[in-house]
This record gives C-alpha cells, sequence and structure tokens, in this order.
C-alpha cells in the first residue's frame, strides 16, 4: 500500500472494473490488500442487498444494516492508502533519527484504523449472508453463500493488514481484536456447506 500520489486523485470504486484490475496488477503498492479487501466486502454487501430484497420479512434487518456499507467501503478502499502513507513516511526516516521508532509504532497503529473498519463490515456482511443463505429465498442460496463466503474473505484479509502492522505498533489489543473478528466471520460461514437447500 501506498499513498495514491502514483494514481490519479479519482476514487477507486468510481473506475471501470478493467481499469481497477489493471491498477491492482501494476506494479505499484495502490491498490493492495487493503483496497481488494474493502472491494470484496463491497461485492458481498450488494448481494446481501440483492437477496434481501427477495426475502420479504427475513431480509429487512439485513438491507437496513447493509446498504449504507456500499458507500462507506468505498470509501474505505481510497482512505487505506491514505492511512498508510504515515507508516511509509516514517520508514522512510533516516536510521538514525531519535524520533523513527516511534513514529513508525504511531504510524503502524493509524494503519490498524481502516482494515478494521472493514473487518467489522466484513463480519456484519458475512452474518447477514450466512442468515439469508438459510432463511431467505431458496432460489438464491448460492448468491447468499456466495456473499458469506467472500465477505468472509475480506474480513480474514484485513484482519492479516491489521496484525501486520499491529506488530510494529507493539500493540497486541489491535491484533486480538482482528482474530476475535476472524473467528466471529468463521462461525458464521462454518455451517454453509451443510445448509440442506
Amino acid at each position: 500500500m501506498t499513498s495514491r500520489e502514483t494514481t490519479s486523485d479519482e476514487a477507486l470504486f468510481s473506475l471501470p472494473l478493467d481499469e481497477v484490475l489493471a491498477r491492482t496488477a501494476a506494479r505499484t503498492s495502490y491498490p493492495g490488500g487493503g483496497a481488494v479487501a474493502a472491494w470484496s466486502c463491497a461485492s458481498a454487501a450488494a448481494l446481501v442487498q440483492m437477496v434481501a430484497r427477495y426475502a420479504g420479512e427475513p431480509g429487512l434487518g439485513a438491507l437496513d444494516e447493509v446498504l449504507p456499507y456500499g458507500s462507506e467501503l468505498r470509501r474505505l478502499a481510497d482512505d487505506d492508502a491514505d492511512g498508510f502513507a504515515p507508516l511509509l513516511a516514517a520508514w522512510g526516516r533516516p536510521a538514525d533519527d531519535p524520533g523513527r521508532r516511534d513514529a513508525i509504532r504511531s504510524a503502524a497503529a493509524r494503519a490498524c484504523d481502516v482494515p478494521l473498519r472493514i473487518c467489522e463490515m466484513g463480519l456484519r456482511i458475512a452474518e447477514h449472508a450466512a442468515r439469508l443463505a438459510r432463511e431467505g429465498k431458496p432460489d438464491l442460496v448460492g448468491d447468499a453463500a456466495t456473499a458469506a463466503y467472500v465477505a468472509h474473505a475480506g474480513v480474514r484479509s484485513a484482519a492479516r493488514l491489521v496484525r501486520i502492522n499491529a506488530r510494529l505498533a507493539g500493540d497486541d489489543t489491535l491484533a486480538d481484536r482482528a482474530a476475535s473478528l476472524t473467528g466471529l466471520a468463521e462461525r458464521a460461514v462454518a455451517d454453509l456447506d451443510s445448509t440442506p437447500r
């Protein structure tokens, strides 16, 4: 991940999909893992919205909660790079700079904010999707399950980024929070393969 200074200032999600994929594949740090985790969860959220609209009463709560997640995840895909920029700047300080170590720790802790938020939203998306796979329209169980699996992948990916940054920050509480969210997402999707629908 890096600052978006190497790309245009356009929001990532406003670009055509082909361009998003090309930028992700390019030899640059942005878009990176955080943007892709946000993108994964946003895709899952969109599927949950579609399934919920067909589900009637069982879908109302899911739709109400997940609907705003799409716009927030689109913003977080960009914010992740901006949140990581101070850490890049701290790493760029001279090795003998007496404030370098503290700057890295502080910036690494801040770099956890966006992926942690992605984890939180991804968990709720996975939970709603798994419930809709069990209780929603039977014809759409595959779509709901896909949403659950994709959201789970987004949570795991973002949590890994948190753990990396938390280690640099020397903050076990951040890593523990990410691990807890990952475990909850794992449980949310654990029984989907055995769902008799």
